[in-house]
C-alpha cells in the first residue's frame, strides 16, 4: 500500500509539472509565437524578471490573473489544445524548461524588463514611459523596482 502511495504521489508530480510546462510554452506562443523564437524568447525574459521579483515559479507566473492577457478568456487546456499545434511549439517547450530550470541562461534582450505589449497597443500603465526594448512587433517595459 505504501508503495501505491509513492507512485501516486511521484505520477501526480510528474503531471502536475507537465501540466505547468505545457501551460508555460502555451503562453509564450500565444503571446509572442508569431514574433519567432527571439520574441518568445524575450516573453520569457519578462516571466523570468517577474520569477525574480516575485519569488514565484514561471507557472505561478503565467497564472496570475490579469497578466498575460491570453489567458484572461480562455482556459489552459483551450489554450494549450491551440497552441501545442503551432510549429514553433517545440521551441516553446525548450524555452519553458529554461525557465524552469536556468532562467539566468536566457539572452539579456530586454534588459531587465518586466512588462510587455504589442507596439501598436498603448495600455494605460506605458503612459509616460518609453519601452526598454523593442523585438518584432512587441515592446518591453522596466515597470518595477529591480531588487
Amino acid at each position: 500500500m505504501k508503495l501505491l502511495l509513492i507512485i501516486f504521489a511521484l505520477w501526480s508530480f510528474t503531471a502536475c509539472a507537465q501540466n505547468a510546462r505545457e501551460l508555460v510554452a502555451s503562453v509564450l506562443i500565444a503571446e509572442a509565437g508569431g514574433e519567432g523564437e527571439s520574441g518568445m524568447s524575450a516573453v520569457a525574459e519578462v516571466i523570468a524578471r517577474r520569477m525574480v521579483l516575485d519569488r514565484q515559479t514561471p507557472s505561478q507566473v503565467v497564472r496570475k490573473p490579469r497578466q498575460f492577457s491570453v489567458l484572461n478568456s480562455v482556459t489552459p487546456a483551450r489554450l494549450w489544445e491551440r497552441a501545442s499545434r503551432h510549429p514553433r511549439y517545440p521551441h516553446a517547450l525548450w524555452l519553458a524548461d529554461v525557465l524552469a530550470s536556468r532562467p539566468e541562461a536566457l539572452p539579456t534582450a530586454t534588459k531587465g524588463a518586466d512588462h510587455f505589449t504589442t507596439s501598436s497597443d498603448r495600455p494605460y500603465w506605458t503612459k509616460g514611459r518609453r519601452p526598454v526594448a523593442v523585438i518584432g512587433k512587441l515592446s518591453f517595459y522596466r515597470l518595477r523596482r529591480q531588487p
